[in-house]
């Protein structure tokens, strides 16, 4: 209750009282007319904002997913324009490869297909070899051919040839450099996509969206009406005056696609040939407005009772008022006391967003006297680039009803100084109706100190993890140092003893039979030996994964296993994997190393099968046991540092480890190096140091 208002009442009298209170009722059946038509217009133009946001969320999304399009096709354009120009030597296979992974990094897309000057097919995403089938009486072929533009062309709503379902199609056109056409690239988009995403919009039973080219072409709509596709609304209101650049409007009309009367928000695209529109009826828009109109209506028998009713209780309230108004004025200094010593900043702001409270903390964060700021816009303590997506936010809040919110969930959050220095915050808005009007309160936090503490132990992590792969690298070089230097030197020397002692040997006489007995013991001594460095050499780096190459040197890892464990071990290593340079070939067997090594210590398996592939652009090693499966909570608690260097080692590689208990029984380690990464290297030829064993 505003201030002005208590003073008067504490002047009235229960006479005076008495007289407004009929005086109030004598006008309530206007008022009531006059309220269900102002809410019946607020109804409206509720619906109407609503459309028209609802009409530039599916702009959008259609902008997003044409301009995804766009992309591909000028990307395929360029990549297969030098090999129409010539009328030749297009590698289909690679064409197809790379048509299939494009197709396959876009939900929408569902196929995307390359043809000639004469609307031949040459490759197609989907099928391999592409069939012999012709699109030159396709429409979008026609006028692709004859504009001589070079932009994308969307074409009528089509049943694929080759896919057999209706979908949007967008072409480009392949040209020579004076021109001529060469060929075109066309995308074929699934219709199922953008119904999936404009059957989640609340527009009511008979709500519709529409999307037309804007050339007035019907292209789709949801819920669909197959009798439209493909028909021309160029005589519409809606095209028949061309409107330069994006236009958005709302309208309220009927005879769109029926005699319902309507609202209708549309949409032109900026970039592309698209208009856009969403619709509900008006019997949907004015159905709650109805329920609040015959509400009203009742409300109205009993108004009078309630006026009655507040005349006696506001007649006691002037009795009581003497002895609340002391006991709210202690309240109100209690609370802010309250607020004045809070941690956080606290900052109040009217319907105008002009701030009404601002606590001691506040003062501190922002630096600024409380009586400075009160007063204030809120724009104030905002960055300026922030300011309008702000008051929408808080206005959209106030729209809510919500109590309570956190605000920005998934973003960050500036606060702007006095003295123009920007910092990262937290914050939370909650909101009150008080006498007639809205008080939003924001409870927010400096986390300057926070964030950066957050980018030192991101810097530190990136940093261990860098070093993690250097220190591998070393490791392997100096692995590979000491057995190279174990093989070539110390073996040698010890063959070099043997044959001094067999030399020796030779020239003892044949009564020292103790002699002669004791050098063949130093013989089978030095073999022993012998064998030793050489095992030793080859735990510490095998010479056939340098010699001979990946597939050799896990071949003779895993039957060293399989002898020494009594494991039955099959394996699947195609012959690729011998071109495979470093440091991918020595992390992989070492990955396996590892993986092999814990099957034996933990799994109690009867059989492992490994296997190493190429799937979808990545390469992938697999090895599964059929042991006890693995325990990731006692992995855990048992600091398994062998998973945990399995997992590293595929990090450092960019790629990922998987490593999971399957559900007939066993471990399953899965490693996927993606092969991009990894195509143009040469065998032992050498990478970046991070991504190193």
């Amino acid at each position: 209750m505003a201030p002005a208002t208590r003073n008067i009442l504490d002047v009235l009298s229960r006479r005076t009282i008495l007289i407004i209170g009929i005086a109030l009722i004598a006008v309530v059946a206007g008022t009531m007319a006059l309220v269900i038509w102002l809410l019946r217009a607020q109804a409206l133009e509720r619906a109407e904002l609503h459309l028209d946001d609802l009409a530039a969320a599916v702009a959008e999304h259609a902008h997003q997913s044409t301009h995804s399009v766009e992309l591909i096709l000028s990307a395929t354009a360029q990549e297969v324009g030098p090999h129409l120009a010539r009328g030749g030597g297009l590698e289909e296979a690679r064409i197809h490869q790379r048509l299939r992974q494009r197709v396959e990094a876009l939900p929408h897309l569902l196929a995307l297909t390359v043809m000639d000057r004469d609307g031949n097919l040459l490759v197609h995403s989907g099928r391999f070899p592409a069939p012999a089938v012709s699109y030159a009486d396709r429409e979008y072929f026609r006028a692709q051919r004859a504009s001589g533009a070079t932009g994308v062309h969307i074409g009528e709503p089509v049943v694929g040839r080759t896919t057999g379902v209706r979908t949007y199609t967008f072409s480009r056109r392949v040209d020579g450099l004076r021109g001529e056409f060469h060929g075109l690239i066309v995308a074929a988009a699934r219709l199922a996509y953008f119904h999936d995403f404009y059957k989640r919009l609340k527009l009511g039973p008979e709500g519709r969206v529409f999307v037309f080219r804007a050339d007035g072409l019907f292209l789709t709509s949801y819920p669909v009406i197959d009798s439209a596709i493909g028909r021309s609304f160029a005589d519409d209101p809606l095209f028949a005056q061309p409107v330069a650049g994006p236009a958005a409007s709302v309208v309220r009309r009927s005879g769109f696609v029926d005699a319902r009367a309507r609202i209708v928000a549309f949409q032109r695209l900026a970039d592309e040939p698209l208009v856009v529109a969403v619709s509900s009826t008006q019997d949907f828009v004015l159905a709650g407005w109805r329920a609040d109109a015959f509400r009203i209506g009742a409300a109205g028998a009993a108004m009078t009772v309630f006026f009655g009713l507040a005349m006696l209780l506001l007649l006691r309230q002037l009795r009581e008022r003497t002895v609340l108004k002391g006991e709210l004025a202690e309240a109100g200094e209690q609370l802010h006391r309250i607020v004045d010593t809070a941690m956080d900043a606290i900052i109040t702001v009217d319907e105008k967003q002009n701030i009404v409270l601002f606590n001691s903390a506040a003062e501190k964060i922002f630096r600024i006297p409380v009586a400075e700021a009160i007063g204030q816009p809120l724009d104030r303590f905002i960055p300026e680039r922030f300011r309008a997506a702000h008051r929408r936010h808080i206005w959209r809040f106030g729209e809510t009803g919500d109590s309570m919110r956190v605000m920005g969930e998934n973003l960050v959050l500036y606060g702007l100084r006095a003295d123009g220095e920007e910092f990262p915050i937290d914050a939370s808005i909650s909101q009150i109706d008080h006498e007639g009007g809205k008080f939003f309160t924001v409870i927010l936090r400096d986390i300057t100190a926070r964030r950066e503490a957050q980018a030192a132990l991101e810097r530190s992590y990136r940093e261990l993890r860098e070093l993690s792969a250097v220190m591998n690298e070393v490791r392997e070089a100096e692995r590979t140092r000491i057995a190279r230097e174990l093989h070539d030197e110390l073996a040698q020397w010890l063959t070099a003893l043997k044959m001094d002692v067999a030399w020796l040997a030779s020239r003892l006489p044949e009564e020292r039979q103790q002699l002669r007995d004791r050098t063949e013991k130093m013989k089978e001594l030095v073999d022993t030996t012998v064998g030793a460095v050489r095992r030793i050499a080859a735990a510490l780096r095998p010479v056939m994964l340098d010699d001979l190459g990946l597939v050799a040197a896990t071949e003779n890892l895993l039957h060293d296993f399989s002898q020494r464990t009594g494991v039955v071990v099959s394996h699947e290593l195609e012959s690729w994997a011998d071109d495979l340079g470093e440091p991918l070939a020595t992390s992989l067997y070492r990955i396996l190393q590892e993986a092999v090594t814990n099957v034996a210590r933990h799994a109690a398996a009867t059989e492992v099968r490994v296997t190493l592939s190429r799937e979808n652009g990545d390469f992938v090693l697999r090895v599964r046991d059929n042991g006890r499966g693995f325990d990731a909570e006692v992995a855990t608690l048992g600091k398994s540092y062998g998973v945990l260097g399995m997992r590293e080692r595929a990090h450092t590689l960019g790629g990922r480890a998987r490593i999971v208990r399957l559900e007939t029984g066993g471990t399953l380690v899965e490693i996927v190096i993606p092969y991009e990464r990894y195509e143009n290297s040469e065998p032992g030829a050498g990478h970046d140091s991070r991504a190193a064993g």
